[in-house]
């Protein structure tokens, strides 16, 4: 009798005899309203309608449900708990179309209002990408990464609360990295689920969305107890979408609301887009972190490369002065002696240019010494070591070098003083043999908490660029090491340089915490 009622007031009617075979064919069509009675031969038309609106595809379907049997108010209660009409057979003709042509207008309203609404989303939630993606350049921290990409998801779709997990390195845990909306949401951080007792894990599993209308109702999720604990207040509406870049599984982020809220398709999709980028993100900082890692460790390794060679230097210059320089000094002192011996006064002339020339090599070996680790710089400085350089290679190399300084007797980090007397040395050493310098000036200045470095020479100058490029194919590493060894003392290095007009290096180094002038 519906049927012909229905289809003589105009309206095309598909039938279905069971409940089963209604829910079959709405995944195939989408009817503009379904009238279903409570009395089916399977599934009653209370579960048919629970399912309906549990499901994002069909959820928005206005319902109008009917039973000759079940017509007390206790009965029409129970029905509208998720029905939007509910008529007592028998039904007048009239009051029958009149109804369904109520809720027709009701769904094309509410398809409207949802186009309106969905549209309004998707400007909010392109404004919330270009912001996202311009907050997430400000940080490289995957966690506080993490934490804009939940806030702006949050934010987007007025959900109560958020949540990104991230899948640990076993694939069989995840783990809550950030958490956002109410205030109890922020105890997610931390916690870890198993893949398979949780929507999310459900979600990369699957590697598609997954989501519910009542998170406690699903039979098939074994949560932990704490889930149940924090989600009876009535937030258990919740949607998860992985976060996958490159086919590789990084996590999910996930959407909690009120129960009973459906996700719409455009908002899934939205929020599929919105994990994509949520995805890279997460993986651009992983990346970045771990060759900040490696980075960390080859500075470490490089300073401790550094370490060993100074102290190997330190070691051998005092072994050149005090075992070798003994020792040839003994030679010395022992022709000496035998140059006084009149039995041997033929060879004696012989014998001074032998001592002449053992006093040469002693000259030497002290030379080398002094090159190798000056005993000054760990005895009383960088000051006191840089002026004695400075005086030697003037009287070495005739050339007009001139040292000022504000530090005096003032002691500096270990390795600073040892990275800022090296570069100096490493510069003057490259004026005089490179640049063929007649004039160098260096200055050594605290300002603040710094220590400013400055060489100047007016030799011939060189292409910075060029030697460069030059450092970067190994062919001339002197820039890069003095590069690196201000910055693993903390420091900087600046050089400009023309053809023709001379050279100057800036260095910057962290000059505290002083200690006491004490020699060491």
């Amino acid at each position: 009798m519906i049927r012909r009622v229905l289809q003589a007031a105009g309206f095309h009617v598909v039938d279905a005899a069971t409940g089963r075979e209604a829910l079959d064919r709405l995944a195939l069509v989408r009817p503009t309203v379904v009238v279903l009675d409570v009395k089916l031969p399977d599934l009653d038309g209370f579960e048919v309608c629970r399912r309906m609106k549990a499901n994002a595809a069909t959820s928005s379907i206005p319902v109008l449900m009917f039973s000759a049997v079940l017509v007390e108010d206790a009965d029409k209660i129970k029905g509208l708990e998720h029905a939007d009409a509910y008529l007592a057979e028998p039904v007048p003709p009239p009051v029958l179309t009149a109804t369904v042509r109520a809720l027709a207008r009701m769904a094309q309203a509410e398809a409207e209002r949802s186009e309106l609404l969905a549209s309004q989303r998707m400007e909010r939630a392109a404004s919330a990408l270009v912001d996202v993606g311009r907050r997430l350049m400000t940080t490289w921290d995957r966690i506080e990464r993490s934490r804009i990409i939940v806030s702006a998801l949050v934010d987007v779709y007025q959900a109560r609360r958020g949540a990104l997990l991230t899948l640990d390195a076993s694939r069989t845990e995840l783990r809550c990295a950030a958490a956002a909306g109410e205030d109890e949401v922020t105890a997610l951080v931390g916690k870890t689920l198993l893949v398979d007792e949780a929507l999310s894990g459900r979600a990369v599993a699957e590697r598609r969305p997954r989501w519910t209308a009542d998170i406690l109702a699903e039979p098939d999720l074994k949560l932990p107890r704490w889930i149940h604990t924090m989600f009876r207040t009535g937030c258990r509406a919740w949607i998860s979408v992985p976060l996958v870049v490159n086919d590789d599984v990084l996590g999910a982020v996930s959407l909690g609301d009120t129960t009973g809220r459906v996700f719409r398709k455009d908002e899934i999709q939205l929020l599929e887009a919105f994990a994509a980028q949520a995805a890279l993100a997460l993986r651009n900082a992983r990346l970045w972190n771990q060759l900040a890692k490696s980075g960390e460790r080859l500075e470490a390794l490089s300073r401790r490369l550094l370490e060993v060679q100074e102290a190997e230097q330190r070691r051998l210059a005092r072994e050149l002065h005090d075992e070798m320089g003994a020792a040839i000094s003994a030679v010395k002192m022992e022709l000496q002696a035998l140059g006084r011996r009149p039995e041997l006064a033929p060879a004696a002339r012989d014998l001074d240019r032998t001592v002449t020339a053992v006093d040469g090599l002693l000259q030497r070996v002290r030379q080398v010494s002094l090159d190798l680790r000056p005993s000054l710089l760990d005895d009383y400085g960088l000051e006191p070591a840089l002026r004695w350089y400075v005086d030697r290679q003037s009287q070495r190399s005739r050339a007009d070098i001139r040292i000022a300084s504000d530090v005096g007797e003032l002691r500096l980090p270990t390795g600073v003083e040892t990275a800022c007397y090296r570069v100096a040395q490493a510069a003057i050493t490259n004026a005089l043999r490179h640049a063929a310098a007649n004039r160098i000036t260096v200055e050594l200045r605290l300002a603040g908490d710094d220590l400013k470095l400055t060489v100047r020479d007016d030799g011939a100058g060189f292409d910075v660029a060029a030697a460069r490029a030059r450092a970067r194919r190994g062919e001339s590493l002197g820039l890069l090491a003095m590069e690196e060894r201000a910055g693993l003392a903390g420091g900087t290095l600046e050089i400009e340089s023309v053809a023709g007009h001379g050279t100057e290096l800036r260095a910057s180094f962290p000059a505290r915490p002083p200690r006491p002038a004490t020699p060491r």
